[in-house]
């Protein structure tokens, strides 16, 4: 395959104004969509017996757990769920064995990343009093866990401790968080953090600020990523039942915990939630629940959200009806948040600016930035973005007028990079806004397109590009350079049709399914001759890779792809011009794309874009 190889980085080829800047940090990393309804895990893991305390391990290819199922040494036993990539099913338990498992009673695991070192509490005798935690090390992923050993009675205590969780930050201090009923707290059980110290044992434990009330706070979970978000359960004042699970974020590791939320009906319910555990890529959620409907006294439930939500200009995790006013230049908002109106006017003289829909966080406050580009002397492009977060311009210069934008976070910080394809050559070029360098990429050929989406999961866009089909019958070719490994993964979807036109959506991140990951999509005219035809999508399930057809829209409206209902999950959009009126058809996944449920909204004027 022509140029699909990596080279070295070649000279910019083009210049930054004088307003380029690196940011001091990004306030909370990653953004995301409202969590999805909880879904149990099924028999594969849930019994009539009791599974509780999962941990999802930093690779995502194991669900550790505790269950009281038969055939434990005692009252609980840890157990593993292992899987070979992220899209296979789980595989049967397995039981840790006697070097982890005792008469008593061993709950709660937390592997470290690198998957050496196993962390959980137990009762057995021979502790410090109550429920105390251990660790237990082995030599690789293959091998058997080694006999645990108890961390000391400066970190556990006379009472309980439970749910120990780590965290290392980058510049190398590894903190303990744990939840304890010890005295000298304001609540019955309460959140504690505790720092490795230099020669290798934990230091004293202190309350951590900012999460505990006078009820039971207990059970947390940091994010392992990058520390900024810490999930546990509480049953203070404002629970939906006996305890629920809530949430508290930070904008960076020496910052202050902000005030917890709770995470809301879609996972609390009038039962009890307790232990979560957080995917690495911070889109899982996994948790045990008695609510009623599972397989036993106690089972395993897990709960989804997306990185990103397009056009989410008020930042409440859905899709905002918006308008550009070619008339005026200005961007009129619907906001999802309280049906407000907001007008938004920059961008220059509309008879020199291209207006390129307002999808993109480049300054990572958690709402979509509005952005104008334009194309100046010598074919240069110029960009302006409205940074949602300090309500000011930033201006640059970044590519030429014949280069495909194709903007996305190449490098995890949950910002959007600015970045252009040139088709000619085949080369990315990608303004980093983590270190403000370039990076240039070769991957593609002359006539290849270009496509936006993350397609391992890991909340990095994956390099793509889409090659067209040479005739009836002959497949779109879809190469992808993963971030996650840099392997090569080439895929057919869609092509030539006789009698009728496909075309890809190269610059959306498509989830129909929800798991995080971009769905192959195009869109089929019947007859591209003419106008008015019925159109249909054909897209392929990243989860199963079943196909899923839409029938929605006509070939002459326009498409505004996002999630207007928070779920997670990819709408569709046919935006009609009837009679001066633009009118908005949106088929919404949370109706499971019921056309005859489809939500209608009158917004916008002709003329507009």
């Amino acid at each position: 395959m022509n140029k699909l190889t990596n080279r070295k980085n070649i000279v910019a080829l083009f210049t930054l104004s004088a307003l380029l800047f690196l940011a001091n940090s990004v306030a909370f990393g990653q953004r995301f969509s409202a969590w999805s309804a909880a879904q149990n895990l099924g028999p594969t893991f849930n019994t009539t017996s009791s599974e509780v305390c999962p941990f999802i391990a930093p690779d995502n290819l194991s669900l550790f757990f505790a269950s009281d199922r038969a055939g434990g040494t005692g009252g609980f036993d840890l157990y593993v769920s292992t899987r070979p990539n992220a899209n296979a099913p789980w595989g049967m338990p397995v039981n840790l064995g006697t070097n982890i498992n005792t008469t008593g009673g061993e709950l709660c695991p937390t592997v470290v990343p690198g998957g050496l070192s196993l962390y959980f509490i137990s009762d057995k005798p021979g502790g410090c009093g109550g429920n105390d935690i251990y660790v237990s090390q082995r030599m690789n992923n293959q091998s058997e866990w080694g006999p645990a050993v108890n961390l000391g009675c400066q970190l556990n205590s006379p009472q309980s401790e439970m749910s120990p969780s780590l965290f290392t930050d980058v510049g190398g201090t590894t903190n303990l968080y744990f939840s304890s009923n010890r005295s000298g707290g304001p609540g019955m059980t309460d959140i504690y953090v505790s720092t490795l110290q230099p020669g290798g044992q934990f230091g004293a434990p202190a309350l951590v600020e900012g999460l505990n009330t006078a009820f039971n706070d207990q059970r947390p979970n940091i994010r392992v990523r990058d520390g900024l978000e810490i999930f546990f359960e509480s049953d203070r004042t404002g629970t939906l039942g006996s305890s629920d699970l809530y949430v508290s974020a930070r904008g960076g590791t020496s910052s202050p915990w902000q005030a917890p939320i709770n995470l809301g009906a879609n996972v609390n319910s009038a039962s009890a939630e307790s232990r979560p555990s957080l995917s690495f890529d911070g889109r899982e959620l996994y948790f045990h629940s008695n609510r009623p409907g599972g397989s036993g006294a106690a089972d395993i439930y897990v709960t989804r959200r997306n990185i990103f939500t397009p056009f989410d200009i008020d930042g409440d995790g859905r899709s905002d009806i918006r308008a550009i006013r070619n008339s005026t230049g200005d961007f009129h908002v619907l906001n999802s948040a309280n049906n407000s109106h907001s007008v938004f006017s920059f961008g220059g003289p509309v008879a020199s600016w291209f207006i390129a829909h307002p999808q993109d966080d480049f300054d990572g406050d958690g709402k979509s930035d509005l952005m104008a580009f334009s194309s100046f002397a010598g074919g240069v492009r110029t960009w302006s973005i409205l940074q949602s977060g300090s309500n000011t311009v930033r201006t640059l210069q970044w590519g030429f007028q014949t280069d495909a934008p194709v903007l996305a976070d190449y490098d995890g910080d949950g910002r959007t990079d600015i970045a252009v394809y040139r088709g000619s050559q085949g080369i990315w070029y990608i303004l980093l806004s983590s270190t403000n360098q370039m990076r240039a990429e070769y991957w593609g050929a002359p006539n290849d397109i270009a496509a936006v989406g993350d397609f391992d999961r890991d909340g990095i866009n994956d390099l793509t590009v889409i090659r067209p089909s040479t005739g009836a019958g002959s497949p779109m070719t879809w190469f992808t350079r993963r971030s996650s490994d840099g392997a090569m993964v080439v895929d057919y979807w869609g092509g030539g049709v006789m009698g009728a036109t496909d075309s890809p959506f190269p610059g959306i991140q498509v989830d129909v399914d929800g798991d995080g990951v971009r769905d192959r999509m195009v869109l089929r005219d019947p007859d591209s001759s003419t106008m008015g035809n019925q159109t249909t999508y054909f897209i392929q399930r990243s989860s199963d890779r079943s196909m899923l057809v839409l029938p929605w829209g006509l070939d002459m409206d326009v498409r505004a792809f996002g999630d207007y209902d928070g779920d997670g999950k990819t709408d569709f959009v046919a935006r009609r011009n009837i009679s001066g009126q633009l009118i908005w058809f949106i088929l919404l996944s949370s109706n499971n794309y019921d056309t005859t449920q489809a939500r209608v909204v009158y917004w916008g004027m002709t003329g507009d874009a």
